[in-house]
């Protein structure tokens, strides 16, 4: 995860200047958004984590496992439908599923699409937000669904605590997913970026 939070914060030098920009992570985004603004506090003048927190829950640590299992077997397709009817609400994992078996060909069109992807799943299941160098100190907003599989609301309290300025947004009845279509999620995230 330190590899990934340095490349992102030098293009971010490299394409911004000087300036701190506002940076939104998403789920395994998220967690490289909390190392680039806890190690490189120079890029990230506002942090926004959706659906992402200090560190993977239980059960988004044993479904990244298998995941990790079926790219390591080099079933490329099955890994995909695991995650597809992973990331959906519990009553369209068949969808879910289905769609991400079709997604397959795009998700991996290059030769190293499947290893990278393997080098983040290990990545993030290693990333635990306590561990970094030092404590985000840029204003931050945590968007998370009360129902979400992969953290938890108890994981998202305790990112709140860990961020010394920062405001937990959550959507009881929103997951993984559902939050990032939110009408009141996305609203409150467009609020906090811009004033």
């Amino acid at each position: 995860m330190g590899a990934l939070a340095r490349g992102h914060a030098d293009a971010i030098r490299e394409g911004f200047g000087a300036e701190p920009i506002d940076l939104v992570g998403t789920s395994t985004g998220g967690s490289i958004a909390q190392q680039i603004a806890a190690e490189y506090p120079d890029v990230v003048r506002r942090l926004v984590l959706v659906s992402t927190g200090c560190r993977l829950g239980p059960v988004g640590r044993r479904g990244q496992a298998r995941v990790a299992d079926l790219l390591r077997a080099g079933d490329l397709r099955a890994a995909c439908r695991f995650a597809g009817a992973s990331l959906v609400p519990l009553p369209f994992k068949p969808f879910g599923a289905a769609v991400g078996g079709l997604a397959a060909k795009r998700v991996f069109d290059s030769t190293g699409a499947a290893a990278d992807l393997l080098a983040t799943l290990d990545a993030e299941d290693a990333f635990d937000l306590t561990s970094c160098s030092d404590t985000i100190r840029a204003p931050t907003l945590i968007v998370a669904g009360g129902r979400d599989r992969f953290y938890g609301r108890d994981l998202f309290e305790e990112t709140q605590q860990l961020i010394p300025q920062s405001r937990l947004y959550l959507r009881p009845h929103r997951g993984h997913i559902t939050v990032t279509f939110d009408r009141k999620a996305v609203a409150t995230l467009q609020s906090f970026l811009v004033h």
